[in-house]
């Protein structure tokens, strides 16, 4: 099943292409950031579709939220979070925590979609994932107010920073 943020980058995608703009990492953070949208970029490489981009900018900001109800900072959530990833229950709310940062790896996109079997063994694996598919990136920006999120961010914003 295709989710709307999927739906929205396939879009995006095939502008992009239709543009002559590379879907790269680079690419996708500068039009998030609407860059290739300024005037004073060549006509032919410029993305002209700001309602696209908003409603992505948007969804993310859906994701976000979602992330933070997810991921509420309490123990007993954070241990059900550990035990479907098959981990041992913590009994505080600080080693919970680090446990979480320091030895499960997934991306924000599948853990909000439930995906747990694509969790990844070694951050370098999930670094890959992330290299591999720019569009699977996700903007330190939109949870850098929101305390839940970091704490599962933390680890990985080498790749979700923009």
């Amino acid at each position: 099943m295709v989710t709307i943020y999927e739906g929205l980058i396939n879009e995006l995608k095939i502008k992009c292409e239709l543009k002559g703009i590379k879907f790269t990492k680079k690419n996708f953070k500068k039009i998030i950031n609407k860059k290739i949208t300024d005037k004073n970029i060549n006509t032919k490489k410029r993305l002209d579709d700001d309602e696209l981009i908003e409603k992505i900018v948007n969804e993310i900001e859906t994701i976000a939220k979602k992330l933070q109800e997810i991921l509420a900072a309490d123990l007993k959530g954070l241990n059900e979070l550990l035990i479907i990833f098959e981990e041992e229950p913590q009994p505080s709310l600080t080693k919970a925590k680090k446990f979480l940062k320091t030895k499960v790896f997934i991306n924000i996109f599948d853990l909000l979609e439930e995906k747990y079997e694509k969790r990844r063994e070694t951050i370098e694996e999930l670094q890959q994932d992330i290299k591999n598919n720019p569009d699977r990136i996700f903007p330190l920006r939109f949870v850098k107010s929101r305390k839940k999120e970091k704490i599962f961010l933390q680890h990985i914003n080498f790749f979700t920073t923009y």
